[in-house]
């Protein structure tokens, strides 16, 4: 997702022979290599330390401070004297707050030293991950470190190609067959959601292997389901699932009795032993077996085991203790082991990759290891979290409607059972959050882990039914009979129940169809591959060309660095305010431009927008209100401007009855329009999203000019009073008059709006905003900003803090301005700000400003919920500089030190120089002070600049100057270019104005659209 938002990324842990390639596949700019290398020659390590770490297995770490806001994975086997006091000092702060605690227990972390001690190395604490045993494993196979990184990238390569040519999951791939499916996907079974047959139909008519949960199922329930699943699917296959461990031997057994007797065309043992699977195997049934270690793996194919589950720590329910990556690189490396039995036995593993894999990038990654080994095994999906948020699953009842609205707003995961060694990831509601609190105060009052484990257990009595299936057990009910179970509330299930859920959650943020959910994790997994390494495989070519000579190691190896208490507490618990602010959403009425595309268009072919304004503009009568004569008192002297032509506005569209409309402003109309294209483009309005914590804040600075014509319509009386009351009036007939004043006063009611209730709210600036919230439901923070020409900036200025705050999750912020009625032509024509003749920013011609109006919009999150979300990101936010002039030459007078301090703070914000920065969308308004103005401060910022090196341009030189929303059409605009990768052109330029340097200066007007390139620092500004 981070490639998916143009972002530039790493990958670090769980790198291996076989993962790389999938980590490539998504457009990973590079891994991170640090456990891979230590057995290296180049290692600075020990001998005796290297024959240590050499004999390591993935299972022998731990985490660290699990209580804490940190936490540290180490080495660790049950005799570890170092580890078991670190974990005895966690005990002993728990009676501290979750801050107090994990400054302490930080402070004690970085103060253990010395690191790989040779001397006691296996009562050291050692800084190693799950992925340790990766480095015997590449060092037999390459010897150095230069061999490595070669041997890893020639693999990434081959991998990839590989995939790109035969596409391992895909309808019709050679294991469907033995599967009976379209698709090499299998439904992993999920304790009390996987009980419906016909959820399980309609998984087997959409090309999947569906499973049954039998869980703790009574007999009779049993043999219910699976009779009623045979019924349903006739010839399709499905299997079951059971759960092997000796805690549930009652229904364990009951259940291997019904298998026998029933014979589903297949059965999954989960948590259970080879043994079992093989005994069910024997009934002619065709078996899965959960193998959580590389070990027990590698036993059930020696075992004579075909069909495996290798399930990472990233799935929901019950857990292991291996991630992904870590379980299959090691399990596949066990496989390769193999080769010579199988191929001489012509035996080939189906393995199912599970733990993660619910969306395009997922499933892209998990293909490339599906793919690895194709003359040994077939690889399939086995996936369970990403069909929770499929419509069918609860349209047929088989989830209750809490569970997948539950899982959409989850944003993490947490983990149950973590001191009773029962892991189970869940949702973060309060009955997750309750158990975890009732965990550490056993762990605190010194209970003993049978005890801790026994009132673990009872306090999570079935409340993964309850939250599952909306259903509470019946202490008036019988086992096995219908009433064992009674409904309970949605309150009830919300406070009451664990809704078990993987990891991948957090990246899942739509409901699809089944059918929809196949397509994304098949045929759009492939196009992200192919769309992410076009120019990759060729890159990945010319490195491995380049020979690699590795320096030599003459660090000494050191602990970690001392840390100061200030420092841990500010790391650890101060919020970033330098997160990044993405932009998700885009939507715009502009002149010319009704949408965002067109929009952008306009600006590549240079499309001039500026006309005369039309005269129904001012009340059909252009020339009472303009004369040439720039000291022609109450005159504007110019009568262009950039306006929206064949502007309609269906009020049905938004359910606002056309009466109401009559009364609304043309701003609050044209915001609508914008508001709706950028909520859509951002996914806030599809079925489902929550909108709670969505605020809308919109820059406007003069409400609207239909203001105007009720002032007409209200002084109308004062105006005729003002003739009857002039002495002149006596000469007037009075029938002509009365005539002529029931002719004015129809005229005035036919063409001007009525008033009514609906005409104050028509006009006010504010409810521009209230107006966007009302219709579109957005229960965050509304509110309008006026800060002149600024305003919408403003708005800018106050989502990004809002967002920073954390006091909302998305912000609809832009800005919305109409004004281009007579009385605003007049007044800034008396400030002598105005042009008569055209928009030329940073041109010899450039006279003044010309007026425009529209409305634009953008959807701002914070970058990490974008990339948590999967939302097209279209540029990042890092600093924004606001300020003011304070005393200069006059109130409308720019003043170079206010602007300069505006600068200097959002260069300051976002830690950059103006010297690295490749495009500048300039205030540009084309008056003779300003533009020159604002060249010579961005030059003294940018002195040390070579010439002609960034571009500057204007969007005020094609659509003029939209006052309140001329900022977020400036900002829409870059944000465009930036996501284009393209420097957009600025028009009317053609005379360079003569008080400013070109030849020296560091900027240039682009007169042509230009190539954007990713410059070397690796962002383009």
């Amino acid at each position: 997702q981070f490639a998916n938002a143009g972002l530039t990324f790493l990958v670090q842990g769980g790198i291996g022979f076989y993962t790389i390639g999938g980590i490539f596949s998504v457009g990973a700019k590079g891994v991170i290599l640090d456990t891979q290398l230590f057995l290296t020659p180049e290692s600075p390590l020990s001998a005796e330390v290297k024959s240590f770490l050499a004999k390591l297995d993935a299972t022998d770490t731990q985490v660290l401070g699990k209580t804490t806001a940190k936490k540290y994975r180490v080495y660790a086997r049950l005799g570890t004297k170092i580890v078991k006091e670190f974990v005895k000092k966690e005990k002993s702060l728990l009676e501290l707050s979750l801050k107090e605690r994990s400054i302490a227990f930080q402070k004690d972390i970085l103060a253990e030293r010395p690191m790989f001690d040779s001397k006691d190395i296996a009562n050291s604490l050692l800084p190693v991950g799950q992925d340790i045993p990766f480095a015997k494993i590449l060092v037999d196979k390459f010897r150095t470190t230069a061999g490595i990184i070669d041997g890893l990238l020639s693999q990434a390569k081959n991998q990839i190609a590989g995939v790109v040519d035969n596409f391992p999951i895909r309808e019709g791939v050679e294991v469907t067959k033995q599967l009976g499916t379209r698709f090499p996907i299998i439904q992993g079974p999920m304790a009390n959601v996987s009980e419906s047959p016909e959820f399980a139909k309609i998984l087997a008519d959409e090309g999947a292997l569906p499973f049954l949960a039998l869980g703790s199922l009574f007999p009779n329930q049993t043999r219910t389901l699976i009779k009623g699943t045979k019924q349903l699917l006739r010839e399709k296959p499905f299997g079951c699932g059971i759960i092997g461990l000796e805690a549930n031997k009652t229904a364990r057994d009951k259940h291997l009795e019904i298998l026998r007797e029933e014979k589903p065309p297949f059965v999954v043992v989960a948590a259970g032993t080879i043994q079992q699977a093989k005994e069910v195997q024997s009934y002619g049934i065709t078996t899965f077996l959960h193998t959580p270690s590389p070990a027990i793996f590698a036993e059930a194919i020696e075992a004579g085991v075909n069909y495996l589950v290798l399930e990472g720590m990233e799935c929901g329910g019950h857990i292991g203790i291996l991630t992904s990556f870590v379980l299959w690189e090691l399990s596949l490396h066990r496989l390769q082991a193999f080769e010579k039995k199988l191929k001489e036995s012509r035996r080939k593993i189906t393995v199912a990759f599970a733990g993660g894999i619910g969306d395009r990038f997922s499933a892209a990654q998990a293909a490339v290891l599906c793919g690895a080994l194709p003359a040994l095994m077939h690889g399939v999906f086995w996936v369970g979290t990403a069909y929770l948020l499929t419509k069918e699953i609860v349209g047929t009842g088989t989830l209750k409607p809490l569970y997948q609205r539950l899982a959409l707003n989850a944003k993490e995961t947490m983990v149950l059972g973590e001191t009773v060694n029962t892991r189970a990831r869940s949702i973060p509601t309060p009955f997750a959050k309750e158990i975890i609190k009732r965990e550490l105060e056993r762990l605190r009052q010194g209970l003993s882990l049978k005890e801790r484990k026994h009132q673990y257990e009872r306090d999570n009595l079935g409340a993964t039914r309850i939250a599952a299936r909306g259903e509470i057990w019946n202490p008036e009910g019988e086992d096995d009979k219908p009433n064992r179970f009674m409904p309970i509330n949605e309150e009830g299930q919300y406070q009451k129940g664990n809704y078990l859920i993987g990891q991948i959650v957090a990246s899942l943020r739509c409901v699809r169809t089944v059918s929809q959910l196949h397509q994304e994790l098949t045929s759009n997994a492939k196009e992200t591959i192919i769309q992410k390494t076009q120019t990759l495989l060729p890159h990945l070519s010319s490195l491995l060309a380049k020979k690699i000579t590795p320096r030599e190691a003459t660090l000494p190896v050191q602990g970690l660095v001392e840390t100061t208490e200030e420092q841990v507490e500010e790391s650890t618990f101060l919020f970033d305010d330098l997160e990044g602010i993405a932009i998700v959403g885009l939507g715009c009425v502009f002149p010319d431009a009704h949408n965002i595309k067109e929009y952008w268009n306009n600006i590549l072919k240079k499309v001039y927008s500026i006309r005369e304004i039309p005269a129904e503009r001012w009340a059909g009568k252009i020339d009472i209100f303009f004369d040439p004569d720039k000291d022609a008192p109450n005159k504007s002297y110019t009568k262009i401007a950039a306006t929206i032509s064949d502007f309609k506005f269906n009020s049905l569209e938004f359910k606002i009855p056309p009466k109401v409309a009559q009364n609304m402003g043309r701003a609050q109309k044209l915001a609508l329009l914008a508001a709706k294209e950028a909520l859509t483009d951002a996914g806030l309005l599809k079925k489902g999203v929550d909108n709670s914590k969505t605020a809308v804040i919109v820059g406007n600075a003069m409400g609207d000019e239909i203001r105007v014509n009720y002032t007409r319509k209200v002084f109308l009386p004062e105006v005729l009073s003002s003739i009857t009351s002039s002495p002149y009036f006596s000469h007037i007939d009075s029938k002509n008059w009365q005539a002529l004043e029931k002719s004015l006063l129809e005229k005035y009611e036919k063409e001007l709006p009525v008033i009514n209730e609906d005409s104050m709210p028509g006009e006010l600036s504010n409810i521009i905003a209230g107006r966007i919230a009302n219709i579109f439901n957005l229960r965050g923070k509304s509110m309008t900003t006026d800060a002149a020409c600024a305003s919408s900036l403003a708005a800018l200025n106050v989502a990004v803090k809002v967002l920073l705050d954390k006091e909302c999750d998305a912000v609809l912020c832009g800005g919305a301005d109409c004004s281009l009625d007579p009385t605003t032509f007049v007044k800034f024509s008396k400030i002598g700000a105005l042009s008569a003749k055209g928009s030329y920013p940073f041109d010899a011609r450039a006279d003044g400003f010309v007026m425009g109006e529209g409305a634009g919009f953008v959807v701002l999150k914070r970058l990490s919920d974008a990339i948590k979300d999967g939302n097209t990101i279209y540029a990042v936010i890092r600093g924004l500089g606001a300020s003011s002039d304070g005393k200069g030459k006059g109130i409308t007078a720019p003043n170079p030190l206010g602007q300069r301090l505006a600068i200097e703070r959002a260069l300051i914000r976002a830690d950059v120089a103006l010297k690295d920065i490749q495009l500048i969308e300039a205030h540009g308004t084309s008056t003779k002070v300003g533009d020159v103005v604002e060249l010579q401060v961005l030059q003294e910022l940018a002195e040390k600049s070579k010439p002609a090196t960034i571009a500057i341009g204007s969007v005020k030189s094609q659509i003029g100057h939209l006052k309140s929303a001329a900022g977020i059409a400036a900002l829409i605009k870059t944000a465009l270019a930036l996501h284009h990768k393209v420097i957009p052109p600025s028009i009317n330029f053609d005379i360079p104005n003569p008080k400013i340097n070109w030849e020296k200066s560091p900027f240039f007007v682009p007169v042509e659209q230009q190539p954007w390139p990713t410059p070397p620092s690796g962002t383009r500004l």
